[in-house]
């Protein structure tokens, strides 16, 4: 493998892991009853913006649900013997940790902020 391969390489686990994450929102924002699901393509970030139902513990669940489907997607590619896999298991676990951590409108900011003005 050359060192271009392994960049494309690490380059698309990165967009699977933004793809799966975004996926993650968007399937439970559907399932919780959103309305206008739209996808916002920016720099540094990509968000899936729904119109909820009002409530924290929906907004909550749709916070968590990105993280969730990383979890799951890298569950589902440790399970293979190759190296590659691994790797982009590895770059979907990392997906997890970036988004929780609390700055700017991470996911993580957000459900500190709902934590914080809890009733």
């Amino acid at each position: 493998m050359t060192p271009l391969d392994g960049f494309a390489l690490l380059l698309g686990s990165v967009a699977a892991a933004l793809a799966v994450h975004e996926a993650g929102h968007a399937l439970a924002a559907k399932a919780l009853g959103g309305q206008r699901l739209r996808l916002v393509l920016g720099w540094p970030a990509v968000r899936v913006e729904v119109d909820l139902p009002r409530g924290r513990e929906i907004e909550a669940v749709f916070l968590v649900a990105g993280g969730m489907a990383n979890l799951g997607a890298a569950g589902s590619l440790w399970q293979t013997t190759s190296w590659a896999f691994h790797l982009a298991a590895g770059v979907q676990l990392l997906s997890v940790v970036v988004n929780l951590l609390p700055f700017g409108t991470s996911d993580g900011a957000r459900l500190l902020a709902l934590w914080r003005h809890r009733a």
